[in-house]
């Protein structure tokens, strides 16, 4: 069968669901079971998929099927065709409910720990009807569902310089990062702190390849102190809080953490000064989706936590 005909006269959406959910079962009769249809009927419908493109796009084997690198591409086309539906169909019943949308969101995790909760509050202080999905993780685990449209955007730090020629950014601002211990650290009776003071610590460190270690590295070999070799490698601020306020571990935190969690009597900030040494954060979005109206609201409220939160020497932003 020609495809171009397959394709403009013969697919259906009951096909694409059907290839994502033999993708996500990798099995006919799970397949079957899920959809309420008989096993049969399941491999008949596969097999009219294949013969109209034209392609093999599943592998038989005793133990189930596996996409071959054809199905692996159609299968990726058909969920973001059934993540546009979706949001069509939840756009309707926001109109016809008079609510004001929804908005997806993708945070790094430094961005989760003060910025984001402050930034959502006033969104649904303005916009009570409008909801949000919030998804922590990784840029690059959070990559594919932005383009893909899974989410919106995504809110963190910004990478020293992106080649990702299919993204926009829009920066926040910045925020110095501090030095934190927990309260009763040895360091912490200091009134002045020297980075001589600082050999041999234990350290809490972003992973290799975050925006922020390379930075940290270079700091640390210009005032002549040896990398940390006692250190734990993470992103997670959540993580850096609880680990940091049991242990004689040290950390670096965005100042506004450093702050928040400062005056809930969990850390406590260093008399460390680490000029010139900041965390830049914004917003990164797909040039192939732009921001809509409700998006837009939530980049303005993010806008304005950084606002409300500039530093005397006016730098912005989490």
């Amino acid at each position: 069968m020609d495809i171009d005909a397959f394709w403009r006269g013969s697919l259906k959406l009951r096909h694409l669901r059907l290839l994502i959910a033999l993708d996500d079962h990798r099995h006919v009769s799970r397949v079957a079971a899920v959809l309420h249809l008989t096993q049969p009927a399941v491999s008949k419908a596969l097999a009219e998929i294949e013969d109209g493109v034209g392609l093999k796009l599943f592998e038989r084997t005793p133990r189930g099927i596996t996409p071959t690198s054809y199905g692996e591409c159609l299968i990726s086309y058909a969920r973001r065709v059934d993540i546009d539906l979706a949001r069509a169909r939840d756009g309707l019943k926001s109109l016809a409910l008079g609510t004001s949308g929804s908005v997806s969101i993708g945070t790094l995790p430094a961005a989760a720990s003060v910025l984001l909760p402050r930034a959502l509050a006033m969104f649904k202080q303005q916009f009570p009807d409008a909801s949000a999905v919030v998804r922590e993780g990784s840029f690059e685990s959070l990559l594919p569902e932005l383009r893909t449209r899974g989410i919106h955007l995504i809110v963190g730090t910004l990478m020293p310089s992106r080649s990702y020629s299919d993204l926009d950014e829009k920066a926040l601002g910045t925020k110095p990062l501090t030095l934190v211990a927990r309260n009763g650290h040895p360091l912490a009776r200091r009134r002045q702190l020297k980075w001589a003071d600082l050999h041999d610590r234990e350290w809490v460190m972003p992973t290799i390849g975050s925006p922020l270690r390379r930075p940290l590295e270079e700091v640390f070999l210009s005032n002549d102190v040896p990398l940390p070799r006692y250190c734990l490698e993470t992103t997670s601020t959540q993580l850096v809080r609880t680990y940091v306020s049991m242990t004689d571990a040290i950390a670096f935190m965005p100042s506004d953490a450093a702050q928040y969690f400062g005056g809930a009597g969990l850390l406590r900030a260093l008399p460390l000064q680490l000029h010139g040494l900041v965390k830049p954060t914004g917003v990164i979005w797909s040039r192939d989706h732009p921001l809509d109206p409700v998006t837009q609201r939530f980049v303005a409220c993010l806008e304005a936590v950084n606002a409300q939160s500039a530093g005397p020497d006016g730098e912005r932003g989490e």
